[in-house]
């Protein structure tokens, strides 16, 4: 039996799976920054946690609501760039 190294094993990910991550990471970008920067009325689009999110906006206020949660979407999209662009340049 021969030994591989975890090194040797990993492999980059494919081009289409990065240019994928890297869209999505702008979406969320994007997305964080209407959050934050037009400042929408309500919850946007909750999904399975709109108790949760009327809650938040509930405690928060409207203007710190959208603060937190457009820099919360700015922060993921942003690490989640970084984070493919990263993968495919390591060695």
């Amino acid at each position: 039996m021969r030994k591989t190294s975890s090194k040797a094993m990993r492999k980059q990910p494919p081009r289409a799976v990065v240019a994928f991550g890297v869209f999505l990471g702008l979406v969320m970008v994007g997305y964080g920054s209407v959050m934050l920067l037009l400042r929408p009325d309500g919850t946007g689009p909750c999904g399975r946690t709109c108790g949760l999110d009327q809650a938040l906006l509930t405690l928060f206020g409207q203007p710190l609501y959208n603060l937190v949660f457009g820099l919360v979407w700015v922060a993921l999209g942003l690490s989640l760039m970084v984070l493919m662009i990263a993968l495919r340049v390591r060695r």
